[in-house]
């Protein structure tokens, strides 16, 4: 049978291990943002890469699909149209975003913080217009 003094440390030890998850998940949160926002526009680059651009239709897809994410606001997208740049001329593709989320800054209070998220590439273009 344990002692009073060592449930209250047991306990005591509790609360500063769950403190301490806590803590990572929030550190982590924003990483996992960007990350979840790189793997939404890779597909949208690798079609621009293949095919010397992105329609209009595509880019509208694509400010879609990112506005749909929990947190993302003010959603800037610049991306060459398809068959505006010839051949070896590069394309531009840049897409930001503003991610807010809420973070914990005592027992009971949150606040909220603000990243931005910015996914650039730029790579010649490989279609040859006629």
């Amino acid at each position: 049978m344990d002692s009073i003094i060592g449930i209250v440390f047991k306990g005591i030890g509790m609360v500063f291990l769950v403190a301490f998850v806590v803590i990572l998940l929030q550190i982590f949160i924003p990483f996992a943002a960007e990350r979840e926002f790189a793997i939404a526009n890779t597909p949208y680059k690798d079609k621009a890469l293949k095919d010397g651009g992105l329609t209009s239709l595509e880019i509208t897809e694509l400010k879609n699909k990112l506005s749909a994410m929990d947190g993302i606001e003010d959603l800037t997208v610049n991306i060459s149209l398809r068959n505006t740049r010839k051949y070896q001329e590069d394309i531009v593709y840049t897409v930001t975003a503003k991610y807010r989320y809420s973070t914990l800054v005592s027992i009971f209070t949150r606040k909220m913080e603000e990243v931005t998220l910015t996914y650039k590439r730029q790579f010649p273009n490989k279609k040859v217009l006629n």
